[in-house]
Formats: structure tokens, sequence, C-alpha cells
């Protein structure tokens, strides 16, 4: 099979490379934000797939952290970086993805995918982005989204156990966003009782 051994000079370059352009999307200019985004399409868009996969870990949530910091009125370079977040998790996470075991390439970006989306504590205006990324690969590999997120009792209990009205407005928003994903999944990913049913009545 071909794999990054395949591409031992390619493959050493884009590991030098990556941080770079990884880096661009943490600036606080947006300029240089957006220019990391773009770069970030380009690489992937033209270099091979297989190599590019094992740098998802460190892609995603730089582009997550680009989603989130560009200005409000850069409305276009939004989309854009919205756009270029979906289409590099699309390429590399295919409908014939292992997305856990030893034979995964891709669990690394899956799994900072599925803490984002269990955060409460970020910014909201990359949820939408996260939420349609995973809905995207759930429906791609035929992964029902339970098995998916693999969501642990210990963390949802913990997600839940603090009262709604205690937290910070933009947490509470957050975590009313969560509850409401978690109940439009199919079948819904909690039940309406206890401590849940507390948050959704707050």
């Amino acid at each position: 099979d071909v794999d990054a051994s395949s591409y031992p000079i390619l493959a050493a370059f884009i590991d030098a490379l990556m941080p770079r352009l990884v880096h661009c999307c943490y600036r606080k200019n947006h300029h240089s934000i957006i220019g990391g985004v773009v770069a970030l399409d380009s690489m992937y868009k033209c270099l091979p797939a297989v190599i590019m996969k094992k740098q998802l870990a460190s892609v995603i949530p730089a582009l997550i952290r680009a989603i989130q910091s560009l200005p409000v009125h850069a409305v276009s370079q939004t989309k854009e970086a919205t756009e270029v977040f979906l289409r590099i998790i699309e390429r590399c996470v295919p409908a014939s993805a292992t997305l856990r075991g030893e034979e995964s390439s891709v669990e690394a970006g899956v799994a900072v995918l599925v803490e984002e989306l269990c955060s409460v504590s970020g910014a909201c205006s990359s949820r939408a982005a996260v939420e349609q990324a995973l809905a995207g690969i759930s429906k791609r590999t035929s992964t029902p989204m339970r098995e998916l997120l693999q969501l642990k009792d210990e963390m949802m209990a913990a997600l839940v156990e603090r009262p709604l009205q205690s937290r910070h407005v933009l947490s509470q928003i957050q975590m009313v966003k969560f509850m409401t994903f978690c109940l439009s999944a199919s079948p819904p990913l909690i039940k309406l009782e206890n401590n849940y049913l507390v948050v959704i009545q707050d």
C-alpha cells in the first residue's frame, strides 16, 4: 500500500513546513490568519492525502482557531475558512476511513473534533462548523453519531452537574447548543431525565 514512506523527501518537507502554516492561523492579524488558511487549503488540495492525514491533529485546531479569531466584519474570510475546514476533513476522512484503532490515520483528528464539540468554554463561532464536520463524517462512514462521539458518562455528568445559570453567558449558550446537538441526533445522545432535564428547564 502507498503510505508516507513512499514519499520520504516530500513527507520531510511537509513536516518542516506545516508548523509554520499552522502558526499563521494563531496570529492576531487577520491577513496572516487567512494567509495560513489559504496555504493549508492549497497543501491539502495538491498533496497526497496519505501524507496529509497525519497532520490533522494540528491542522484542525488551527483552523478552528482561525474561524474563531477572524473579526466579525470579515464575513467572507470566515466563510472561506469554514469551507476550507470542512473540505480538508472531507478529503482526509472519506467513506473508507477507519476512524479508530491501530489502522486509523485520522483518529487524533476526530478526537479533536469531539473535544471541541464538548467544550463549553470556547467561542461560539466555530461550533456550527464542528457539528457539520462530525455530521459529515458520520454520514460518509455510516458510523452512528453515538459510536463516533463515544461520550463518556463521567464527562457528560461533569458538564451538567453545574447549574446553567451559574455559568458565564457564553458558556450557557455553548451548553444549550451542545444539548440541542445531542437531542437532535437520531437516536438522541442523551435522555431527558435527571440533571439533563434540570439544564433544559433552566
